[in-house]
């Protein structure tokens, strides 16, 4: 969590969860979102020109009018780490701009699309 891009190699006989922001709020912070990025490769063979990179998502998120909010008990400002939004990409704006303990999934998302667009 320095803000560094990792490649993650996973076997044929395994899956990789990508943790979103909704896992990081009803976790309390518990679980901190992995900001994600896919890079394409330079082919260097006449066989990878004719290649492509393939992705299944999917997206298991919270139902529109869900409550956005942190287990009873936790303070919601734990929901995102420090060293987590220093590791931000200068583009990502931190949780806590776009997301309070009062809102719903359907808002948050809302707010979310405000911010980058």
């Amino acid at each position: 969590r320095g803000g560094a891009l990792h490649h993650i190699v996973f076997g044929d006989d395994e899956i990789a969860f990508q943790i979103g922001e909704a896992a990081q709020i009803h976790s309390g912070g518990v679980l901190q979102a992995t900001p994600h990025a896919v890079k394409g490769c330079l082919p260097l063979t006449e066989e990878a020109r004719h290649s492509s990179r393939e992705s299944f998502a999917v997206f298991m998120q919270p139902f529109w009018e869900e409550e956005m909010s942190v287990p009873d008990g936790v303070e919601p400002a734990v929901a995102q780490a420090q060293a987590a939004i220093a590791a931000l990409p200068p583009r990502v704006p931190p949780l806590a701009s776009r997301w309070d303990n009062s809102m719903t999934f359907g808002k948050f998302t809302l707010k979310t699309i405000e911010m980058y667009h």
